[in-house]
């Protein structure tokens, strides 16, 4: 009754599955600038992809299990593609006053 707990302490070096995913985080962590190009065509990549999910359930002949994910995916990328357009919108409109 009277034990204490053992003490957790860090060890001097890491073992190989440490440094893994220290290095996974900080690559999935790691900013990535993109060409000015790519950066603007981005809402309408996605907004394109988006419509080709939805337009691609129409196409499916019975209805799979597939289906709903399709148009989930689709949700999303409009979504994101109708956010990112405002997000700019608003920027570029508080930027010019």
């Amino acid at each position: 009754m009277g034990e204490k707990a053992p003490v957790m302490t860090r060890p001097d070096s890491l073992s190989a599955t440490e440094i893994l995913n220290t290095a996974q985080t900080v690559i999935l962590l790691r900013r990535i600038w993109l060409p000015r190009v790519v950066y603007e065509a981005l809402p309408f990549v996605y907004l394109i992809a988006g419509l080709a999910a939805f337009l691609a359930t129409l196409y499916v002949p019975e209805w799979y299990w597939i289906v709903p994910w399709y148009v989930l995916f689709a949700c999303a990328l409009v979504h994101a593609a109708i956010y990112l357009l405002l997000r700019r919108l608003r920027s570029r409109a508080r930027h010019l006053t």
